[in-house]
């Protein structure tokens, strides 16, 4: 079994090492695996201790495999009778991570790999040369869709069961035979791009690099990334994606499982439509701000504020139920504005101005029971409650496709309402 690959260093705007060598399938096929970013349940709010999501990948598709699969087989039948017209190619490279060995010294690397007592986890690097096991501790920082692909092919090549549309592979393709097609992709090169030590945020950077600037890639995957962990300024997305999954799971949230996580499933609203709100509460000069500068330093303050978001949808809920969605409402039946993103804009920009309304009134929000976080909220949205009807039903001038225009629109609707029942009706809490 060949464990040795050729390898050529690159000078690259990073202090870690990045290589590029080449792969035959038969060979990385042992030495990666498949994985894929799960939605988080983690809710750090909850006391539960933080897990890192240690994935990073979209979930394989299969049906984008399958076209892959079938695109490869395509290319090796015209390879096969000598066509012009077919080039054949995957040029660019698979990404790969690995970390290094522990072991320093090649001999014993070399004998943790027949040596059963030891586990030669990691590679083995010369100057010339990487030294990788076939254990599939490889992961796929970008490529897994080919690589899916050929093992595809490879499989149905394997098992004899391949097929174009609803016809055998010799109906079509009569010049190939599964033998010659598992040799073709058995030898198969890939250029890969070998990182190595870096970390789950640098993996995941380097994903989202090459996914989010040069393909188009949902932006709830990339909050749920790089929202999982701090990086080490301990950001904004951070602190926005775990209130939304404090959110989307706590018990006590009246938005638990109404929250399309990864940008997809059962849901209202995306993932990333909600950290992007919140994002905007932390900016200076907004009410939020505070808090990300005191979670910058250390701080505690983040801590506090998931009881005012939770108690905030509560009073939404109480003071405009016509328009919350029932229990047995999804995304398409439920009509009413609300939880949809024209809604959803404009409420988390007026918790803003209620949070500070309750502030001048000298409560001391970070340090109050969630209920009582709730009469105080409620206290105001009662004063706009008999508006629900212009501000959410399905018959508002809102109702239409979410745009940051009708979002400010409504905003400036309801925050104006507010301010004249104010005037009207000064509130003491």
């Amino acid at each position: 079994m060949n464990n040795q690959f050729d390898i050529i260093q690159l000078s690259q705007l990073t202090s870690k090492k990045v290589y590029i060598t080449t792969i035959a399938f038969k060979d990385l096929i042992k030495r990666v695996k498949f994985t894929v970013r799960q939605e988080s349940t983690i809710d750090i709010f909850s006391g539960s201790s933080l897990e890192i999501n240690e994935y990073y990948q979209r979930l394989i598709k299969e049906q984008r495999t399958k076209e892959i699969a079938s695109f490869i087989l395509s290319n090796i039948y015209h390879k096969k009778i000598e066509s012009t017209s077919y080039t054949g190619l995957f040029p660019s490279a698979i990404i790969l991570s690995y970390s290094s060995s522990e072991y320093t010294e090649y001999d014993k690397f070399e004998k943790s790999l027949t040596d059963d007592s030891l586990d030669p986890k990691g590679v083995f690097l010369t100057d010339k040369n990487i030294y990788i096991p076939a254990n599939n501790e490889g992961l796929v920082v970008d490529g897994q869709h080919r690589l899916a692909g050929f093992k595809l092919l490879w499989n149905l090549a394997t098992e004899n069961k391949i097929k174009v549309g609803s016809k055998q592979l010799n109906e079509v393709y009569p010049e190939l035979s599964n033998e010659y097609i598992i040799n073709e992709i058995e030898n198969y090169s890939f250029p890969c791009t070998i990182l190595v030590d870096f970390d789950l945020w640098e993996q995941g950077r380097v994903f989202a690099d090459v996914n989010f600037k040069q393909k188009p890639v949902n932006r709830s995957l990339y909050y749920d990334i790089f929202g999982s962990f701090p990086d080490p300024d301990k950001n904004d997305i951070y602190l926005a994606h775990h209130y939304t999954l404090n959110l989307q799971n706590s018990d006590q949230s009246p938005l638990k499982n109404k929250i399309k996580l990864l940008g997809s499933g059962p849901g209202y609203f995306s993932q990333a439509f909600l950290v992007e709100a919140l994002i905007d509460t932390f900016k200076k000069g907004h009410a939020f701000n505070e808090i990300l500068f005191d979670f910058a330093n250390s701080g505690n303050m983040y801590k506090e504020l998931p009881k005012f978001f939770r108690a905030y949808f509560s009073a939404l809920k109480e003071e405009f139920p016509n328009y919350w969605p029932t229990d047995d409402q999804n995304s398409r039946s439920y009509k009413a504005v609300l939880l949809k993103t024209n809604g959803l804009g404009a409420i988390i920009r007026l918790s803003e101005n209620i949070f500070k309304l309750i502030k001048q009134e000298g409560q001391d929000l970070l340090n109050t029971d969630e209920n009582q976080y709730k009469t105080f909220i409620k206290v105001y949205l009662n004063l706009i409650k008999d508006n629900g009807e212009r501000y959410f039903s399905e018959n508002s001038a809102f109702a239409k496709s979410g745009s940051k225009g009708l979002q400010q629109e409504l905003y400036n609707l309801m925050l104006n309402d507010l301010n004249i029942k104010l005037r009207e009706h000064p509130v003491q809490l």
